[in-house]
């Protein structure tokens, strides 16, 4: 039984004599603590102020540490309140930017790359720009950009000229936003240059033939340079119509179109067989992933190389959808179809639909009475 519930009796009158006698006992001496307890109280309560009493100072005094203790409390909340405006403002300058980066495609990200015990770093961007200019844009080549990160998923970048013996193009200057690509030169990547062609019927092919080289006779001016596309009669094998163009001195931005087996990318997919003469940049890759993703200076005579070369090429852009993203002008579904052109180039080969290259108008009518040519368009070469 709890006391409360004993005192609960003893109110209640229900408790036996002894035990009575015994509540009434306890209740006295709590009593009594309680008188004594009291009285101390006002003692000391009378001591301190009979202490004090002649002292004017005192209040003051003590006025005064209250304040400097309030003060204290203050101070140190106000510390505190500090400290944390400015660790979020540090997180909003400096975090929160490098923060919203992740979610999109970042140009300045390091591959890494082994070579020789040798651990070697470039951009993102400069392998990415490569593989896709080399795959969709003949004559228009290029290997290197600068990319400057101003947080929150933009970048300000820069595509310098490429100035070599086969090479002339202008730099080019764009802002890329949150997976948003604005070039100054709306044309710069555009796909316009890559354009073949071929007959509804074989019956048609010479009237095209001839159509395309009377407009090239009377439309391009004989000082200028353009990008040449080159439609052929049918497709040929690689080895075949590289010994034709190196005959024809057909090297200069040389590009062969890779009939493929799927139509969904348009006629307007290839390689170039010569991309390093450009050695502005030196590019570094997987090349276990990638073989002879890119390809050393020289003569390419031999067609398994290329062919290992291209399959790399459309490897890497299955493996890297986000440039391919960026870039645009790629069916929805073009991943989900890069096995079966893979597929068809390892079966059949590389079967060459066309070729390209950067020439002046003479260079290009010179090849006006070849019979494995059915057609070609020519635009302005940048």
């Amino acid at each position: 039984m709890t006391y409360r519930e004993l005192l609960n009796l003893y109110d209640a009158g229900k408790l036996d004599d002894k035990t009575r006698a015994e509540v009434e006992a306890e209740l006295e001496k709590h009593e009594a603590i309680g008188d004594y307890m009291f009285s101390r109280m006002d003692s000391l309560s009378d001591e301190s102020y009979t202490e004090h009493a002649d002292n004017f100072d005192y209040a003051a005094d003590l006025t005064s540490q209250i304040r400097k203790t309030v003060n204290r409390t203050f101070l140190k909340l106000g510390l505190s309140i500090g400290a944390a405006v400015l660790v979020i403002i540090l997180a909003v300058i400096f975090v929160l930017p490098h923060a919203v980066d992740c979610f999109y495609y970042d140009p300045t990200e390091k591959i890494t790359v082994m070579r020789d015990e040798e651990k070697l770093e470039q951009e993102r961007i400069n392998l990415d720009l490569s593989v896709w200019t080399e795959l969709f844009m003949p004559g228009k080549y290029r290997r290197s950009a600068y990319a400057e990160p101003m947080g929150y998923g933009k970048y300000a970048l820069l595509f310098p000229s490429t100035n070599t013996a086969n090479r002339s193009s202008n730099s080019i200057g764009g802002i890329l936003d949150k997976n948003k690509l604005t070039l100054y030169d709306t044309n710069a990547f555009n796909r316009d240059c890559a354009f073949f062609c071929r007959a509804d019927a074989p019956e048609e092919q010479e009237n095209i033939k001839d159509a395309s080289f009377f407009d090239i006779s009377e439309n391009l001016n004989k000082e200028d340079k353009y990008i040449a596309c080159f439609t052929l009669t049918q497709p040929i094998d690689y080895e075949t119509i590289y010994r034709f163009c190196v005959d024809n001195k057909i090297l200069s931005n040389l590009w062969f179109q890779v009939y493929t087996g799927d139509e969904s990318f348009g006629p307007n997919i290839g390689f170039a067989p010569d991309t390093a003469s450009d050695s502005s940049t030196n590019l570094w890759w997987d090349d276990a992933a990638y073989p002879n993703l890119i390809q050393p200076y020289g003569w390419k005579m031999e067609e398994e190389p290329e062919k290992i070369h291209f399959i790399s090429l459309l490897k890497y852009l299955k493996d890297n959808p986000e440039f391919a993203e960026i870039m645009g002008n790629l069916p929805r579904d073009y991943e989900s179809r890069i096995d079966n052109m893979i597929s068809y180039v390892n079966e059949n080969g590389l079967q060459i639909g066309g070729f390209s290259f950067t020439g002046t108008k003479a260079d290009i009518l010179a090849l006006q009475n070849e019979p494995i040519i059915q057609s070609v368009i020519a635009s302005p070469a940048q």
